[in-house]
């Protein structure tokens, strides 16, 4: 018969054991916490989450998962990040719901997905404020950068953005598609 208490510990690990009640095994990478049956905790490289008795499930992204989370009350509420920005909620186990996927937004009611009218982003609002990296430094433009495309069959003198080529027509460039 095996001892009710068990612990081992090692330079890269630790294990404990107080049967059947404690389960501990932790190591610098991943470690799994159970205190049967009220409490499930897991770390994993990319994860980490507990569950709750009765009902309630948590978790985070870490590492390159880093600003994802879900927190789940079953059957009464869910609530995830799927990626920085992207959020979701349901009621009642999706009877009643929302949900934003990058600039498309979604409604569900009584399980059914409605797609609503995408959200209009700027384009200097592109990039997420919690994932932008530190302002750099501005360089000096040269006098050519306002030229986003030149034409080899165009005159040097050619500017975009709404003026007028030297063929007559109107020639928005690039600029007119963001």
């Amino acid at each position: 018969m095996a001892p009710l208490f068990y612990r081992r510990s090692g330079p890269t690990d630790t294990s404990t054991i107080a049967f059947p009640l404690y389960w501990r095994f932790w190591s610098a990478e991943r470690s799994t916490t159970i205190l049967f049956p009220l409490y499930f905790g897991f770390r994993r490289p990319t994860w980490e989450g507990s569950f709750i008795f009765p009902s309630i499930w948590v978790s985070r992204g870490l590492g390159p998962e880093a600003g994802t989370s879900h927190f789940w009350f079953v059957p009464f509420w869910e609530s995830q990040v799927k990626r920085p920005g992207d959020t979701m909620w349901e009621v009642l186990l999706g009877a009643l719901g929302w949900e934003r996927i990058g600039r498309n937004r979604y409604l569900k009611v009584l399980f059914i997905p409605f797609e609503l009218e995408p959200v209009f982003c700027r384009p200097d609002r592109l990039v997420r404020p919690h994932t932008q990296t530190p302002a750099r430094p501005q360089r000096a433009r040269p006098e050519h950068a306002d030229v986003v495309t030149q034409r080899i069959d165009q005159p040097a003198s050619y500017t975009p953005y709404g003026s007028s080529s030297p063929g007559g027509k109107i020639d928005k460039g690039l600029h007119g598609l963001v």
